[in-house]
């Protein structure tokens, strides 16, 4: 399935003419739109989607492109390591609320962005699940909804800054 989803948000974006950059991010909106439909039936990240936006995040970085929109390969890196130190502490803090694939993702999400759109995304995720567990009154909610709709923040963030 994440093949599948990889490959209609790639497409999808290439055929209505965007630069393949842009396409990359498609691939990775579908991918997690199928990751939060699954963790939100059940209650589980699946590997394909992270392995997906890690492939996605290594043909970016081979891709690099404009400079105000790709921050470089140091920073994607520092991106991934840092979304994977600051969930694996959270996952050790919540005694399960933060599992490992929201780890995994969380961390492919950092290689893909880079810093510092990372922290945005992480910043927006984890206060919108914080809301939403609020208002609803749940103890543990789905994380990879909220990552999609970092995602799109963070995204949007940076095109609204290097314009």
């Amino acid at each position: 399935m994440a093949g599948e989803a990889f490959t209609v948000g790639a497409t999808v974006a290439l055929r209505q003419g965007l630069p393949a950059f842009l396409a990359l991010h498609g691939a990775v909106l579908a991918l997690l739109l199928w990751a939060s439909a699954v963790d939100a039936r059940e209650r589980i990240i699946p590997d394909g989607a992270g392995l997906g936006v890690l492939a996605a995040a290594a043909a970016s970085a081979a891709l690099g492109g404009d400079p105000a929109l790709f921050p470089g390969p140091p920073w994607l890196l520092a991106g991934g390591v840092l979304a994977f130190l600051l969930l694996s502490v959270l996952a050790l803090l919540s005694g399960g609320g933060v599992g490992g694939g929201d780890v995994k993702m969380a961390a492919a999400l950092g290689f893909f962005l880079g810093v510092p759109d990372v922290f945005w995304l992480l910043l927006t995720a984890c206060l919108a699940g914080l809301a939403w567990a609020v208002l609803r009154g749940e103890k543990r909610v789905p994380f990879a909804p909220f990552m999609a709709f970092g995602f799109l923040v963070a995204d949007a963030l940076r095109l609204f800054l290097a314009f």
